[in-house]
């Protein structure tokens, strides 16, 4: 049993958030007192939060890079091994994940944040592959049908 600093009622020890630092190895408030304290902190400063984590990439660009970097790896080699599904690009460059379905403007609009992030947050959902940005946009104005592949168009007659 501990008494918490906050509430001052005795509660089994597992009421209370381990801390290292700590010679008991516990924190000196209650779990629900710690939860209480963190929803009003967040009430009153949500602005402040909010603001700091919109101005966080800004102050460190390098970091935000390499970790937009990072996540951008990953998706394509989920998705697509590292190379576009029509013409076998492997610069990542001019790699990018395309909706094989169609209507990706529409889907970009409808998430409002960013597309490669939202994928990883839905567990890399299917109906996705890897595009390079020539063979992207080639599909997107060849009604869905990658210039490569169409051999009716004067781009797949030239290959």
């Amino acid at each position: 049993m501990k008494k918490c600093s906050k509430c001052k009622k005795k509660l089994p020890l597992k009421e209370f958030h381990k801390d290292v630092q700590r010679k008991t190895g516990l924190r000196s408030r209650c779990k629900k007192c710690v939860s209480e304290y963190q929803a009003e902190y967040h009430k009153k400063y949500y602005s402040k939060i909010r603001e700091t984590r919109k101005s966080w990439p800004s102050r460190r660009p390098e970091v935000a890079k390499a970790k937009r970097q990072a996540l951008k790896t990953a998706l394509i080699n989920y998705y697509g091994n590292g190379e576009c599904a029509c013409c076998g690009e492997k610069e990542i460059t001019f790699l990018t994940i395309d909706h094989i379905e169609g209507g990706g403007c529409k889907h970009l609009k409808k998430i409002g944040y960013n597309f490669y992030k939202w994928l990883k947050q839905n567990n890399y959902p299917k109906g996705y592959q890897v595009l390079c940005f020539n063979c992207n946009r080639g599909k997107h104005l060849n009604n869905g049908v990658c210039p490569h592949k169409d051999n009716s168009s004067p781009a797949g007659e030239r290959r």
